[in-house]
């Protein structure tokens, strides 16, 4: 549940801060993961927090439990950031498609993810991406 709160964070602009209380323990393990974070909103569930904000000039999203821990993060990165092995595998595996400048980074359970979406000629793919190349289609929309 929690990884597909994450991905819809990630095509998400902006949280509105729900102008419910954010608890303490979540308010400091959050100034703990992301010192330097400006800009923050939150959005608050039954169970979990949810932050937007800049770091690092970086638009990220993070999820929290009641207890504070981080459940995840996504951030939107640049072409240049992502690891060689997705940036070869994308060009061998999607000649002819223009890779959009910015790919979505999820980081879930320990494990990382990124999103790229590639334009063709009659489609859009939307492509998940692991740090070891392995790439699949998550969708496909016609032009």
């Amino acid at each position: 549940m929690i990884f597909s709160v994450l991905a819809i964070m990630a095509g998400t602009s902006a949280f509105a801060n729900s102008g419910e209380k954010v608890s303490k323990t979540v308010q400091t393990a959050f100034q703990k993961n992301f010192s330097g974070a400006v800009n923050v909103t939150w959005d608050v569930s039954d169970e979990f927090y949810f932050a937007s904000f800049e770091l690092n000039g970086k638009k990220t999203d993070a999820a929290y439990n009641e207890k504070g821990e981080l459940l995840g993060y996504s951030k939107r990165i640049g072409l240049s950031d992502l690891p060689l092995s997705i940036s070869e595998s994308l060009k061998k595996g999607y000649p002819g498609y223009a890779i959009l400048n910015t790919v979505t980074e999820i980081e879930y359970e320990g494990q990382t993810f990124y999103y790229a979406t590639v334009l063709g000629a009659t489609k859009v793919l939307k492509l998940k991406c692991l740090p070891d190349g392995d790439i699949s289609v998550e969708s496909r929309i016609k032009k």
